[in-house]
Formats: structure tokens, C-alpha cells, sequence
């Protein structure tokens, strides 16, 4: 298996053709041709981002910083066209409007808010929900889902015995119409920092006491549940960092970290990474990596492509 190390980590941005890639690092946007994975050009502006978008005429890149603030760019010429600080709290992805007006942003109290491309002034649609730190319920992971053209809002209602029991609710993205029902309750919420994916057809999440994978419909009810290796549990006990099933759900990818107990602190610190690729129908693993820092993992056409993103870069491979 051949890859290509890349400029720019953290959260990679593809667009939906799969033409373009959009890597950050520091206050620098690297974009990708995917076709031939040339580099085709960097664009500085606002420091310590986080979050990109392009549109789908691809004039427009907007790209956002961990203190909230959304600047639109182009892709033309590279220069700014405008900034705006929306509510000051980062968030979750962002992503362009149909029509390319507009831009939609998620930040950590609840609110979607939508920034107009034109006048660089943004309002909110809604929210915010959790405004006074610990208050419950509280929103705790925001997404727009592009195969449904919906956005997902996860809820935290209730501290229980240890679980956070909470709600999924979802509303359709049209921008004047923006109304959050609930489409399915939970003993114990979907953590996205470890194991909730959003498919082409389904959504994934991991049942962390159980050590289940759940496969679910896009209204979150189960389809099926599938028991994780216990081989993965280590010594301290800890089972993975993180998990992303692929997009055209034929792969699991997992980061396990640091191979070594973070207890004794010179070993771990010199201690490798790794991460495996698993066939998702069998389990049956395809490839190991050693990669640290993993951050992201993207497949693409078809899912025989690749982006595994890391805080110090990115690789583009092939199965």
C-alpha cells in the first residue's frame, strides 16, 4: 500500500464530487486536487483553524477558527472577502447552503446559525440550548448529515448512575425552516469523539459498555449490533481511541493511540502508535498503521481511497 504525505491535518475537508481536499494547518488552508493529488494552493488567513468548507461552484472557501470566527475567501484569487465573529464559541463542522449563500455553522451552545455570503453578517436560526456551563439538557454534538440534507443535534438530558441519558433530534436544513424534533432516545448518548458515523444509508455508534458496534437508520433505530474484538482491550483497559466506519460502510478504521500504559510516562512517551483499517462486514483487518496524532479518517471512490489525517500532517493512499 503506497502513500502520500500531505501539508495540513486536524479535520480535513472533501468535497462532495471528491475532486477537492482541504487540509489546515496553523493559519494555513492547503487545498488538493484528488484527481491527480497535486497541491493546487495554500491560502493563509485566520489563525489556528479548525474548520473548512468550499462551496459547490467552488469559488468560495470558508474557514473557521477555534474561537468561532468564519472568514469566506476565494478560490480564485485567494483573498479575503470577509470575516465574521459569529457568537464567539467554536463548534462543530460548517458547511456552504444549496445555493451557495450562505454558510451554516454549529457552535458548542446549541445554536445553528447561518452567515450570508453576500453582506458577511451572520443570525441564528436557533438556539442556543446550554448557555450556562453543566446545565442540562445541553446540546453536545451538532451535525449536517449531507446524504439527507438534515442537520442532527444530540442532547444531553439527565446524569444517571454514570450514563448520560439524552435524545437525537434532527430538522431539515431549509434555511427558514429550521424545527428540531426527536427521532430516538437513549439510555446512554452516541459519543462523536469516539464512534458515531454518518453513512451514505446509515449511522453508526458504539455501545461502549457492551463493546457493541450499532448500526442504525438515519432516524437513529437499530438495525443491527455487532460485537467488537476483545482483543483490542489492553491491559489498562481502555479499548480505542476512536473509530470512523466509511462512508460507503465497507471499512472500520480504528485509532488505538499510544501502545503503552500512560502510567508510566517515559515508556509512553516513547512508546508507537497505531490505528488498523478493518473489512467492515468480517472484521478481517487490511492494514496497520503507526501514524501519531491521528485525527480523521476520510475514504473516498468507492471507498478504495484514503485521507488519514494527523495533527502533523496528512496521507493519501489506496488500498
Amino acid at each position: 500500500m503506497k502513500t502520500r504525505k500531505l501539508k495540513g491535518g486536524f479535520t480535513p475537508y472533501m468535497t462532495a464530487d471528491e475532486k477537492l481536499l482541504v487540509t489546515v494547518s496553523k493559519n494555513t488552508a492547503y487545498v488538493y486536487s484528488l484527481e491527480d493529488g497535486k497541491l493546487h494552493q495554500s491560502i493563509k488567513s485566520l489563525s489556528n483553524l479548525s474548520e473548512t468548507a468550499v462551496s459547490g461552484n467552488k469559488k468560495l472557501l470558508a474557514v473557521k477558527n477555534t474561537s468561532g470566527m468564519i472568514a469566506l475567501l476565494s478560490m480564485e484569487s485567494g483573498e479575503e472577502i470577509g470575516r465574521c465573529a459569529m457568537e464567539r464559541k467554536e463548534g462543530e463542522k460548517i458547511v456552504f447552503t444549496q445555493d451557495d449563500c450562505g454558510v451554516l455553522d454549529f457552535d458548542w451552545d446549541g445554536r445553528t446559525m447561518l452567515l450570508d455570503c453576500s453582506s458577511v453578517k451572520h443570525r441564528i436560526l436557533d438556539g442556543p440550548t446550554n448557555v450556562v456551563l453543566g446545565r442540562l439538557p445541553r446540546t453536545v454534538f451538532m451535525h449536517y448529515d449531507v446524504y439527507s440534507d438534515r442537520i442532527y443535534k444530540i442532547m444531553a438530558d439527565q446524569m444517571a448512575g454514570g450514563d448520560t441519558r439524552g435524545r437525537a433530534l434532527v430538522s431539515s436544513a431549509a434555511i427558514e425552516n429550521i424545527a428540531y424534533h426527536t427521532v430516538r432516545e437513549f439510555d446512554n448518548i452516541p459519543d462523536h469523539l469516539q464512534g458515531l458515523s454518518f453513512c451514505k444509508t446509515h449511522n453508526y455508534y458504539v455501545d461502549w459498555k457492551k463493546n457493541l458496534l450499532i448500526k442504525t437508520d438515519k432516524n437513529f433505530a437499530e438495525i443491527t449490533s455487532t460485537k467488537l474484538p476483545s482483543a483490542w482491550k489492553t491491559a489498562t483497559g481502555k479499548l480505542y481511541d476512536r473509530i470512523w466506519i466509511s462512508e460507503g460502510e465497507k471499512y472500520l478504521f480504528a485509532n488505538f493511540g499510544k501502545q503503552g500504559d500512560p502510567r508510566d510516562y517515559k515508556t509512553y512517551a516513547a512508546a508507537p502508535s497505531l490505528s488498523s483499517l478493518y473489512a467492515l462486514d468480517t472484521m478481517e483487518k487490511v492494514a496497520d498503521f503507526d501514524y501519531e496524532y491521528v485525527s480523521d479518517f476520510l475514504m473516498f471512490d468507492e471507498d478504495k481511497q484514503f485521507v488519514l489525517a494527523t495533527w502533523r500532517g496528512s496521507y493519501l493512499g489506496t488500498l
